[in-house]
């Protein structure tokens, strides 16, 4: 038996340094495992919170939308009462500018008219009744001109209001 062992100076023994490298090396691997797994959980906590964050935000800028929502059609309805009263006034100007231009050919032609009447007035009238009563009213003579007289008289009359 002894020429099985006859070689044994040729065999190699392990050094403790290479079991050592080996050693080392185990280790590192692990350290790297455990690193990379305890990263992973905690990428997978950031995302969990970035999703409960964003599913709490979207849910609270989904009632703000609403609100804004609401304000704006608020505002909007606000907008259409405003022009609607806006186009009222309009017409409402534009008729008093008619009903005022209307009445102002009116005064022109009145004036016109009483310029004519001045003109018309018998010798010596108006004279109100000289003073003994009151003669508002303008007796149409049709043989000669205008002479005030009191209106209970049953004659063709220009009165005054």
């Amino acid at each position: 038996m002894e020429d099985i062992y006859a070689n044994a100076d040729d065999v190699k023994t392990l050094s403790t340094r290479s079991s050592t490298i080996q050693e080392g090396l185990r280790r590192f691997l692990r350290a790297s495992v455990l690193g990379l797994g305890l990263l992973s959980v905690f990428l997978l906590a950031g995302l969990i919170g970035l999703a409960v964050h964003h599913h709490n935000s979207v849910g609270g800028a989904a009632a703000d939308l609403s609100t804004v929502k609401a304000n704006l059609s608020s505002v909007t309805e606000e907008r259409d009462n405003l022009t609607r009263r806006l186009q009222a006034s309009d017409q409402l100007i534009n008729q008093l500018k008619a009903s005022l231009t209307e009445k102002t050919r009116e005064v022109e032609c009145l004036s016109e008219c009483f310029i004519h009447l001045d003109i018309l007035w018998n010798e010596g009238q108006p004279d109100n009744g000289e003073g003994s009563f009151e003669e508002d009213c303008a007796y149409i003579n049709p043989y000669t001109f205008l002479d005030d007289r009191y209106c209970w008289e049953n004659l063709l009359w220009i009165c005054e209001k």
